[in-house]
């Protein structure tokens, strides 16, 4: 049987290499801001002509300021590049030079058949030129769940509330 694992550790990929495509993705990011703060302070000073020629210690209200920087989130546009869909990069290679489809397989473990289609067919549960992508069953009719519908990779199962257990279809919900 072929291994077709790729090596975990990868460089990163060249932009104009064979088969690589650009993503724009949203990344949460910490920007630090700054912000004035303000406060009076009561100073001391000595003044002159209190009583006669001598001096004396006076009050004075003054307004003084400072810089505290505050952590806020941001979510910024970022540029990756991954694999485009039907390509897989292998060890240091900067780009993707691999077709899964030459591996013979695809992601849900099933045989590709090239022969007049040039269509995998994917495991229930998952779509896709080479059924990369996992269906998400609660999108339609809460996956037939009677109360909470939980997708997995490739399948999924219902679960009731507190206080309930499932019925016996696995779909509906009765009291304990």
């Amino acid at each position: 049987m072929l291994d077709a694992s790729p090596a975990t550790a990868r460089s990163p990929l060249e932009k104009r290499r064979p088969n690589v495509c650009r993503e724009e993705q949203l990344t949460l990011v910490r920007l630090s801001r700054p912000c004035a703060q303000a406060f009076i302070d009561t100073i001391q000073f000595w003044k002159q002509g209190c009583s006669g020629p001598r001096w004396c210690v006076g009050y004075e209200r003054r307004i003084r300021y400072y810089i505290i920087y505050r952590h806020v989130y941001a979510t910024e546009h970022q540029t990756v590049f991954r694999c485009c869909p039907g390509w897989i990069q292998w060890d240091d290679e900067p780009g993707c030079f691999s077709s899964l489809s030459s591996l013979g397989t695809h992601f849900s473990g099933r045989e590709c058949s090239y022969q007049d289609t040039r269509q995998c067919l994917c495991s229930q549960g998952f779509h896709g030129p080479h059924c990369q992508y996992d269906i998400n069953e609660c999108a339609v009719d809460n996956g037939g769940c009677r109360d909470r519908c939980c997708n997995t990779i490739g399948s999924y199962y219902c679960r009731c509330q507190a206080g309930q257990k499932l019925e016996e279809d696995g779909r509906g919900c009765e009291d304990v």
